[in-house]
């Protein structure tokens, strides 16, 4: 889902929650949006957009953490539901989400061109 930066912050981002990132998660956004009234976009051909799925844990390793809980289709249902029946989004982060209140340096690695070199 591509989302507008003002419907972002309205709906505060992707739930900050203690859980294993799943599809589910993202199915979340997609619910919460569609009840404070985000409208969806099918877009045709050549403007299609593709999810890249979950990613496999390497050969010997398990998919899932034991100590991180998931998100199971059934929390998702009943989230679904409790949004269905208010008739608005849940949101999960506070109003601070994110690193609203945090000031991250800016540092680059390259030199920007000079305005003259540019055209070159």
């Amino acid at each position: 889902m591509l989302m507008a930066r003002e419907h972002w912050f309205d709906l505060r981002g992707y739930g900050e929650l203690d859980l294993l990132s799943t599809r589910r998660l993202d199915a979340l956004l997609c619910y919460s949006a569609q009840h404070d009234g985000v409208s969806e976009e099918l877009l045709r051909e050549p403007m299609r957009v593709y999810h890249v799925g979950d990613i496999a844990a390497p050969e010997g390793m398990s998919d899932t953490p034991k100590d991180v809980p998931s998100f199971s289709s059934a929390d998702l249902l009943w989230l679904v539901v409790q949004m269905r029946s208010l008739g608005s989004p849940i949101l999960f982060n506070l109003d601070d989400w994110g690193l609203v209140d945090d000031s991250l340096p800016e540092s680059s690695f390259c030199e920007p061109l000079a305005t003259s070199d540019a055209g070159r």
